[in-house]
């Protein structure tokens, strides 16, 4: 009986490996076709305003030619965040038999802040250093706050003696850059943190207090310059809107 059973399995064995290695030759077969055959012919970029195309493909690592199976997908994100800070997010897709697209989302500088010698550096909505600012920004001026050694890409370090946190701008700017008033800002202190004070143009000097509330705060706000507007348009004035009293801003004129 034991050699009878021994021989049943030789001979399913026998019948097993050739199967194996018929479907392991097939498999190695298809994946040297695609290694042949399917390469990067194409590079699509969507969403850019900034950067070109050819900017955005050369700082993904992709190339044409390039084997569609070895685009690697994350890694190619990762590289175009790394080397364009004005890039917030960026998807890469392969499509066979070979296409690869790239869809960006751009940002736009929130603000100025200055570093240790006195250079201006433009500052995205997070809080992100994107460049080194020009002579003529048309963007808030952020006081309050000194950028130590500051580098394309990487999130703003305040300097030891600043109150204010790299986390508090991104709130403030973020918060802003959603509002209507904010293309009307031109100067934004962060020095004190309970205390956010900016100025709407040379007319007013807004008092946001903390950064609670923020959204609303600056809602409330479009409500009250508007007002401010169809009433006392040549009023100059701090507009108080910590809420520190029963929820109702206050207009201090000077």
């Amino acid at each position: 009986m034991a050699v009878k059973k021994q021989k049943k399995r030789k001979k399913r064995a026998g019948r097993i490996l050739p199967g194996v290695l018929t479907m392991a030759a097939v498999a190695a077969a298809v994946v040297l076709c695609v290694a042949i055959f399917f390469k990067v012919g194409t590079i699509t970029v969507t969403g850019n305003t900034r950067y070109s195309a050819d900017e955005i493909a050369s700082a993904s690592g992709i190339s044409v030619g390039d084997n569609m199976l070895m685009v690697n997908r994350s890694s190619a994100s990762a590289q175009v965040l790394a080397k364009l800070p004005y890039v917030t997010s960026a998807q890469v897709a392969r499509t066979l038999p070979n296409k690869v697209e790239i869809t960006v989302e751009e940002c736009a500088a929130a603000a100025v802040v200055t570093d240790e010698t006195g250079l201006g550096w433009l500052i995205a909505p997070d809080a992100r250093i994107l460049e080194q600012a020009g002579d003529s920004e048309s963007v808030p001026v952020l006081t309050g706050i000194t950028a130590v050694s500051p580098q394309p890409g990487q999130t703003l370090q305040p300097g030891e003696e600043d109150a204010a946190t790299s986390e508090l701008v991104a709130s403030v700017l973020t918060a802003l850059v959603e509002s209507s008033v904010a293309d009307k800002i031109v100067s934004i202190d962060v020095g004190k943190i309970y205390s956010i004070r900016m100025m709407y143009g040379e007319q007013y000097e807004i008092d946001l207090g903390g950064t609670d509330e923020l959204a609303y705060k600056l809602e409330y706000l479009e409500q009250i310059l508007a007002e401010l507007a169809s009433r006392q348009p040549d009023v100059s004035g701090q507009i108080d809107l910590t809420l520190q009293t029963e929820k109702v801003a206050r207009f201090l004129p000077w």
